[in-house]
This record gives C-alpha cells, sequence and structure tokens, in this order.
C-alpha cells in the first residue's frame, strides 16, 4: 500500500495505454509537421520507413518508461519523482531512438526525431498531470480507502497526521496514534501504547504505519523491534518539514540507508541554471511587454513632470547596495514626504507601506494595482543586480534594524517577486516574509522559481493584496 497511489494492475495497464497513445500522438504530428507543412524546409519521405520506425519507438518508449520506474507505485500520484523519472525516461528513449537510427544508417530525418523528442515530452507530462489529477479528485469525492496508524503521539505526530487528513487526494486517513513517550497531543486519538503495536495492529488493521521517531524517546528500540513483527506499508517521517522533497534523497552507506540533504547555496552549476533562465526569461518578457512599456512610459509624462523612472537604493546579496528601477508612481518629492507620513504605516517591523498614500498619481494608481510598476526591474535582472525570483531588496535603514536572523534574507540575488508574495503579498507580517524568504533560499529549485511566477501571475490579475 503506498499513500496516494492507486496501483492495481488494471489501473498501471490504463497508464501504460495512455503513455502508448501520447507517444503515438507524437510520433504523429512531428510526422506531420515535418513532411506535410515541411517545417525546417523542404522534405521528402517515402512513409513505410517511418511507420516502421514508429513502430519500434513506441515499445522503445514504454520499455525505457517501465525501466525508469515511472508505472512503480511508490512514484505514483504524489510528490515531483514521477515527473522527473518521465523527464528523464524521454530523454533517455530518444537518445535509443537517435542510436537505432545512426547504426543502421536509415534515411529518417532528425528533424522528426527531435520534434518527437519534443512532443513525447510535452504530452506524456501534460498526460501524467491530468491523470494525477483525475486520481486526487476521485480520492477527494470517495472514502478514504487507506488506514494510517501513527507510531507516535507528540506535536510532530499531530503536524503530520494533520497533514495526511487535510491531503484528501491521498484517499488516506489517520485512525489513532501509540504513545511512545506519555506526551500526547490533543489532535490526536491515543490507542495505546508501541509496546503493545503488534496486537493494536491485528485489531485496527491498519494499511500503513506512520513512525515519528521523535514521539518515541527512550523507547524507539523497542517500537522497531515491534514494527518489524508487523505487516502493512512502514513510513519514517524524518524531522525535515521545512526542507523540499527536492533536496532529499536516500543514500545507502555501508549497506545502511541514510536521508541525504542537498546544499542549501545557490551556487556552481545552480547558479548558472537560475542566471541563465533569467537573461532568456528576461529578453522574452521585454520582447512581449515593449508595446506597453512604450504606453505606460508616454502616460507617466503626460500626466505630470519629472523622471520617467523612480530610482531607489536598495539592498541585495550579501549586502551590497545597488540602484533599483521602478516606472515613477509618486510625486516627484514622494521620499521628502516619508517622514511626515510615518505615522500612517500600516505594515510592522521594518517596512513602510500604505493603502491609500496620498504621494500616488492617478497613473500610478493604475500601474500599481497591476504591478506593472515593477516591470524597468527586468533591466536590473539583465545586469545582475536581482533575479526575477528571490526576496524582495530592502532598504539600507530597514537593513540596519534587522536581526541577525534576519540578515538571512540577504544570502541571494534579490528578485522582482518571491515566495511571500505569492503566499500573502502585502497582508502578512514581517517576521513571517523573512521566514518565507529564508525558506526559499535554503530550498531553491528551477521548479520552486517556475511555480512562484505562475503563482505570482495569478496573484496579479486577480489583484489579491496589491496596493
Amino acid at each position: 500500500m503506498v499513500l496516494g497511489a492507486d496501483s492495481s494492475k488494471r489501473k498501471i495497464l490504463l497508464l501504460v495505454f495512455i503513455d502508448g497513445v501520447m507517444v503515438s500522438l507524437a510520433l504523429a504530428i512531428a510526422a506531420y509537421l515535418r513532411f506535410a507543412l515541411d517545417i525546417f524546409g523542404p522534405a521528402s519521405a517515402n512513409i513505410v520507413p517511418y511507420m516502421q520506425f514508429s513502430s519500434a519507438f513506441i515499445l522503445v518508449w514504454l520499455v525505457v518508461m517501465a525501466a525508469e520506474g515511472t508505472y512503480n507505485k511508490r512514484n505514483l500520484y504524489v510528490g515531483g519523482e514521477e515527473y522527473r523519472r518521465v523527464f528523464h525516461a524521454n530523454n533517455l528513449s530518444a537518445m535509443i531512438a537517435v542510436l537505432i537510427i545512426f547504426s543502421m544508417k536509415a534515411p529518417v530525418s532528425r528533424a522528426w526525431i527531435i520534434m518527437t523528442w519534443g512532443l513525447g515530452l510535452l504530452f506524456l507530462m501534460t498526460s501524467r498531470y491530468i491523470h494525477r489529477h483525475y486520481v486526487h479528485r476521485r480520492n477527494r469525492n470517495t472514502a478514504a480507502s487507506t488506514k494510517v496508524l501513527m507510531v507516535g503521539a507528540n506535536s510532530e505526530a499531530a503536524d503530520v497526521a494533520e497533514q495526511i487528513d487535510s491531503s484528501g487526494h491521498l484517499g488516506a486517513s489517520v485512525i489513532g496514534a501509540l504513545d511512545g513517550t506519555g506526551e500526547v497531543d490533543s489532535r490526536l486519538t491515543s490507542v495505546g501504547h508501541i509496546t503493545d503495536l503488534e496486537q493494536r495492529v491485528k485489531e485496527l488493521n491498519p494499511d500503513a504505519l506512520v513512525v515519528v521517531p521523535s514521539a518515541l524517546g527512550g523507547e524507539i528500540k523497542t517500537a522497531f523491534q515491534e514494527i518489524k513483527k508487523v505487516g502493512p506499508a512502514i513510513y519514517i517521517a524524518p524531522s525535515l518539514r521545512d526542507v523540499m522533497e527536492s533536496r532529499v534523497s536516500i543514500q545507502p552507506i555501508g549497506g545502511m540507508p541514510l536521508i541525504r540533504v542537498e546544499p542549501a547555496k545557490i551556487e556552481g552549476f545552480a547558479w548558472f541554471v537560475k542566471r541563465l533562465f533569467d537573461i532568456t526569461a528576461t529578453l522574452m518578457l521585454l520582447l512581449v511587454l515593449s508595446p506597453l512599456l512604450i504606453l505606460v512610459s508616454l502616460l507617466i509624462l503626460a500626466e505630470s513632470r519629472g523622471s520617467l523612472l523612480f530610482r531607489q537604493l536598495r539592498v541585495g546579496r550579501d549586502g551590497r547596495e545597488f540602484k533599483i528601477f521602478k516606472f515613477r508612481s509618486m510625486v516627484t518629492d514622494a521620499e521628502d514626504q516619508l517622514d511626515a507620513l510615518q505615522h500612517l504605516n500600516e505594515r510592522d517591523g521594518h517596512v513602510f507601506k500604505i493603502k491609500n498614500d496620498p504621494r500616488v498619481t492617478r497613473v500610478g494608481k493604475f500601474i500599481r494595482r497591476w504591478s506593472i510598476d515593477e516591470l524597468p526591474q527586468l533591466f536590473n535582472v539583465l545586469g545582475g543586480r536581482m533575479s526575477l525570483v528571490g526576496p524582495r531588496p530592502p532598504l539600507p535603514d530597514e537593513v540596519s534594524n534587522y536581526d541577525q536572523w534576519q540578515r538571512g534574507r540577504l544570502g541571494t540575488t534579490p528578485g522582482m517577486t518571491g515566495y511571500w508574495q505569492v503566499s500573502g503579498r502585502s497582508d502578512i507580517s514581517f517576521d513571517e516574509m523573512v521566514k518565507l524568504d529564508i525558506f526559499y533560499i535554503e530550498n531553491w529549485s528551477l521548479s520552486f522559481d517556475l511555480y512562484i511566477l505562475a503563482m505570482t501571475a495569478k496573484a496579479v490579475t486577480s489583484r489579491a493584496g496589491a496596493y
């Protein structure tokens, strides 16, 4: 039994069939684009070898998908491991296809293979995403089928239990907890002591045990001796609730499995990937948004005299200062009026912000409402002073009042948007904002950046918390 997985043979065969259809579509559409529409130039082709190779490639794709564990029940429907394995399987399948073609010296278009690889990745990822959400929705709409018994009953065990119960897509529910230290959190229902584990398993017949070592204290050895005697699936919950799954893996050392947590620094190749993504995405955004940038510039200059851009000294990575760019949304003497408005500040901590700021112009209200005033920071990103995603760059005066732990948010390049913005934007406390920024730094990944950018677009269009 695997939490969140519907792993019957019939369901797995359905998944194999869907993957086969997706690969077939990729092969067919790639052939249509290459030969019917003459993508990459005119081409003539005998359809027979393509039909033969297509049949072989579908089989190759499915065999590699199986070998990569994309049909293994432990990788299905939860977390990012399923998508990672599909990604690797698609790449490996395309490489094998190329080797087959070259070894046979077959007259097959390389562009066809390249397009099949790209379309195959798109279709397989999309179908897996849709299928996962179908399973999750079905689990939410049906009674929980997986009974979970917590081994441990402290506050950490209660947190884990709440996560299981609140994740309706798993189709699981916690039926009780076994006490190991005498500490039973009020959110849990105690069904006995861990020394009674074997008997309780027989009585309650759980599908899975979730073991929380911190809740067992000196009884941990006894607990594991008891666990060896029972049959349900066993999960061990490490005290790593603030660490993203992408940083965690199991590494055997001398036959003993250890939990490995990757370093939380954005440096080396990871920094290169982040920077390359920033440059590529920023250039594309500037190209698409250039008409809007020109229109807003004209409106600002038409409404009031003064500079088009507002430049302000901010603090970046490791405390280095730089000038941030924004479209001017206030009157030209806005900085001189700041001291007189301090009593209207609606934020705690070391941040100044008020909803109905009298210094904001009419055009300024509009561009702030839609976060258009932030767009010139794309040039800060190109210059390397900022990133598309990261902690917002603070003012020097704010930094001078930071506690030592709060300075941790200066550990990476500041961003145009960040994790705290998509978690609440202007509506969270300063300490909560710092904690979310530090969480982002400690758990960075490119997929995390993409998630934040997607949620930012959603937040901006809904205008939640923006002022």
